[in-house]
């Protein structure tokens, strides 16, 4: 309804500002390979991790295996 797309938009400019703010402090990591590192250096300096799949990322077992595991570590790690 409405009032969940309200909260859509409000979660989609948080996120917004989060990343705007994030960027040139240089705590951005793209790639999942590259999160999987850094989770295994300093987990405690990860405070959120977004994890966006493609058609193309479906067919690569081992970026499948690493995404698993990152999932499965946030879930244990909060």
């Amino acid at each position: 309804g409405e009032n969940a797309t309200e909260r859509m938009d409000s979660v989609e400019q948080a996120l917004e500002e989060l990343l705007t703010a994030a960027l040139p402090q240089g705590c951005i990591t793209v790639g999942v390979y590259e999160a999987a590192k850094s989770l295994n250096v300093d987990p405690d300096n990860v405070v959120l991790c977004l994890l966006a799949t493609d058609e193309e990322d479906v067919k690569d077992v081992a970026l499948q295996i690493h995404i698993t595991l990152i999932q499965g570590f946030c879930c244990e790690n909060d």
